[in-house]
């Protein structure tokens, strides 16, 4: 499920969602490179990486989700118990404390066959 901003454009309700403008910006470069096309098809490209450079970056962090916190337990389908905040949430939800699960976490077995629980 992708969450995002409504914004109105033209009068149509449409959705934000943030993208990797530098990486887009490449791709660009890479068609710059390979176009051999006319005067006006380089002039496009120019005016779409300017239009990449310009658009304005939204303030945006990462997060945890809580589905994949090392503070988190499967519940039922849709909600886990958070041993942090000792309550159920729903498995898109996340908080401030969210701290991605690593192996050590999920007691995988090491090389040797045992648990490796820290």
């Amino acid at each position: 499920m992708m969450m995002g901003f409504a914004i109105m454009a033209n009068g149509r309700r449409m959705t934000m969602r943030p993208i990797d403008a530098d990486a887009l910006r490449n791709v660009f470069d890479a068609m710059h490179a390979i176009a051999g096309g006319s005067h006006l098809d380089h002039l496009v490209l120019l005016g779409i990486k300017k239009y990449i450079d310009d658009a304005p970056t939204i303030d945006a962090v990462k997060v945890v989700r809580c589905r994949e916190c090392k503070h988190s337990r499967p519940l039922t389908k849709g909600l886990v118990a958070c041993l942090r905040w000792n309550r159920a949430f729903i498995c898109d939800g996340f908080c401030h404390d969210g701290a991605k699960i690593d192996a050590k976490d999920m007691n995988v077995p090491t090389k040797d066959g045992g648990a490796d629980n820290g």
